[in-house]
């Protein structure tokens, strides 16, 4: 008995597909994601190893219960060519605000000071001017990028009565949760920092005067939005949407000194091929994802159009992907 069962394991573990990380470039063509009626950007994309998929995050801006609204969107794909339907879609309707927009997500490994296992976090802000209810942050949890816990405010002792938007979580070496997030009064960002080791806890401002600067030595006076930090060999990064009007373009800045998450320099804007898709706003929204470990690239999405007017000015967005090994050359 125990032979047969062993024999089935091993006849079930070879005639299993592996799954494994797969691009085919040569296949792909931007858009590499669009929908007729929707107008979709401020994605991101979390690979899974576990399953070999692709989760692929995104503000989506469509006709609901009789106005533009945008919902915070999730789908699968294996491969950039066929995409699952929605895996989420959230308006916040129910919750009482116009929209929600600008998903990240965060893997947090496991937390030693919690005992808690990996974790994504999916960070994100409602969305719509609404002076009686000014925008806030939330954010949700998954252990496998299907299965999500219900939405929650975070840093709200810190945000309420402001109008608060694009969200992003980073955890540092010390196990403390970062966030960085845009106060749409002044529009300038801030950094905020938990008096725990958890998303839960309450927050306090580090800094709301970052700095940037760019490789030539100047201070960049580009309003800088829609966030991500990364780290890449050991040091971080955040990406931002920079620009003084239209169009919207990525820079990508160095922190300055380790730990110093108020000071940024060596900014540059990451230029992406123009196509047919992208004529006005080239690269809007964008993220980076390091996948050298699988096929030794980084790669950037981004949002394109060619006009901004319809879908409440954004314009009607598809996603594209580029890729680099220098993150210089796309």
């Amino acid at each position: 008995m125990m032979r047969l069962a062993l024999c089935l394991v091993l006849c079930l573990y070879f005639i299993t597909p592996i799954l494994a990380f797969h691009i085919d470039w040569a296949q792909l063509d931007n858009p590499i994601l669009h929908y007729s009626n929707w107008s979709i950007k401020d994605d991101y994309i979390q690979y899974n190893d576990q399953d070999g998929l692709f989760y692929v995050f995104f503000s989506a801006f469509y006709q609901d219960n009789g106005r533009i609204r945008s919902h915070v969107v999730e789908v699968s794909t294996p491969d950039f060519v066929k995409y699952s339907p929605p895996i989420i879609n959230i308006s916040g309707k129910d919750e009482g605000w116009i929209g929600m927009c600008s998903p990240s997500v965060t893997l947090v490994p496991n937390n030693n000071k919690t005992g808690e296992g990996a974790l994504y976090y999916l960070t994100f802000s409602s969305w719509g001017n609404d002076p009686k209810n000014p925008n806030q942050l939330f954010y949700m949890i998954s252990k496998d990028l299907r299965s999500w816990s219900p939405m929650q405010q975070v840093a709200g002792s810190i945000t309420k009565g402001t109008s608060v938007i694009d969200v992003c979580l980073a955890v540092d070496e010390g196990g403390r949760y970062i966030l960085i997030f845009k106060n749409e009064t002044n529009v300038k960002p801030v950094v905020a920092v938990s008096s725990s080791f958890t998303m839960d806890g309450e927050y306090s401002v580090v800094s709301n005067a970052l700095s940037f600067t760019l490789t030539n030595g100047s201070i960049s006076t580009l309003t800088h939005e829609n966030y991500q930090f990364i780290q890449i060999d050991s040091v971080w990064y955040l990406l931002c949407t920079d620009y003084n009007g239209d169009p919207h373009f990525p820079y990508l800045y160095k922190m300055a000194k380790a730990g110093d998450w108020s000071s940024w320099n060596e900014g540059y804007m990451i230029d992406v091929k123009v196509q047919s898709f992208n004529t006005d706003n080239v690269a809007n929204a964008a993220a980076l994802a390091d996948w050298r470990a699988y096929d030794g690239y980084i790669y950037i999405s981004y949002a394109g159009s060619t006009e901004h007017t319809s879908y409440a000015g954004r314009g009607w967005n598809g996603l594209g992907l580029s890729r680099s090994k220098d993150m210089i050359k796309w």
